[in-house]
């Protein structure tokens, strides 16, 4: 998990989750309808093997004002860690459009550096707001690095980040 002395100057934790205890919400696509494409990619989601282990932490900086969200998961195999990856896949090819409550929801494509054993982007808007995605997997593990609103624009920070976020898993991993 990334942390204060891995980002630049600025940058506090503003909300942690450091209990790997696995949550229902850690698990499948949560509250997600759309036609019948995306509906069966919500239901395969729940099939897909359950993480072991999730961590996660929100930093904040206030003079940018932007943050920046980190995710890891621990799978009991490899499998597992890659259906992670495979359905973000799916669902920026079949949940285009989708509802979540109230709230319109559509996912997209997003260019991402290769990171890890296997890295995806997807950009998600949410009710108007927009979350930029990256998604890498190191063996078993999987972290997602999102990048809320235009904090995704600084080319720079979508680089160091996801770079130091994957060698954090590979040393995890070691």
């Amino acid at each position: 998990m990334l942390s204060t002395i891995d980002l630049p100057v600025g940058w506090s934790v503003a909300e942690e989750d450091l209990s790997p205890a696995v949550e229902k919400d850690d698990h499948g696509v949560q509250d997600l309808k759309g036609d019948a494409a995306c509906d069966r990619v919500v239901a395969d989601s729940f099939r897909a093997v359950r993480p072991s282990a999730v961590v996660s932490r929100t930093m904040e900086n206030g003079m940018a004002r932007s943050s920046l969200m980190f995710e890891v998961k621990a799978y009991p195999d490899v499998r597992g860690a890659g259906q992670q990856l495979e359905q973000v896949r799916q669902l920026r090819r079949a949940c285009a459009t989708a509802k979540a409550g109230p709230y319109a929801v559509s996912y997209g494509v997003l260019s991402a550096p290769r990171r890890g054993d296997e890295s995806v982007g997807v950009r998600l808007r949410v009710g108007g707001n927009r979350f930029d995605e990256i998604v890498i997997r190191v063996g078993t593990s999987v972290t997602v690095v999102t990048f809320p609103g235009v904090t995704g624009d600084d080319g720079g920070l979508v680089e160091s980040v996801t770079a130091q976020a994957a060698e954090k898993l590979r040393q995890a991993a070691g």
